[in-house]
């Protein structure tokens, strides 16, 4: 009965705000990351921890974007890290202050406005990477709009919105107490 309130008062938007989880991937690799079938992603951030091993020092990641076929852009961290630490990189849209180091285990950077279709991915790859250096579990802030198959789903819900105040009322009326 809330939920048929909910949506008689607001309505159902048609832009999703969303966290992404991005799964750590083994030892030594980078991780690519896309939007499933029918969905587009805005990417406001980005946050990967990054662990380096007591082997070396001077590592890195790299953010890069992929139409399927070409490299659009990449972009390197601001900073190297040094051995046994473990730094969040995080890229965040229109977020301008270039840091030249980490700042209490965050590396903050630019993002330039994305949108991810299908088919189209974002990697975040290792810079002179040690066999024991660790991508770590991160997220990635979306903002999610519906196409194809789910655009019928985003329809029902648009039309449940739109009778939600009949159906409340049908639903009220028709069950004691609600």
């Amino acid at each position: 009965m809330q939920l048929l309130r909910t949506l008689a008062r607001g309505g159902v938007a048609p832009v999703v705000r969303r966290t992404i989880p991005i799964a750590a991937p083994a030892a030594d690799t980078g991780i690519t990351f896309a939007p499933d079938n029918g969905r587009t992603w805005q990417v406001l951030s980005i946050a990967i921890p990054f662990t380096t091993s007591s082997h070396s020092a001077n590592r890195s990641l790299l953010l890069s974007l992929s139409d399927g076929q070409n490299t659009l852009w990449t972009i390197p961290t601001t900073a190297v890290q040094a051995a046994s630490l473990t730094v969040t990189n995080t890229w965040i849209q229109d977020y301008y202050p270039v840091q030249s180091a980490a700042i209490g285990g965050a590396l903050p950077m630019g993002l330039p406005p994305t949108i991810l279709v299908p088919g189209w991915s974002l990697t975040v790859g290792l810079v002179n990477g040690d066999t024991a250096d660790q991508v770590g579990v991160g997220y990635a802030q979306v903002l999610e709009t519906f196409t194809g198959e789910t655009e019928a789903e985003y329809n029902t819900a648009r039309a449940i919105a739109h009778h939600a105040g009949a159906i409340a009322e049908l639903v009220a009326g028709e069950v004691p107490g609600l």
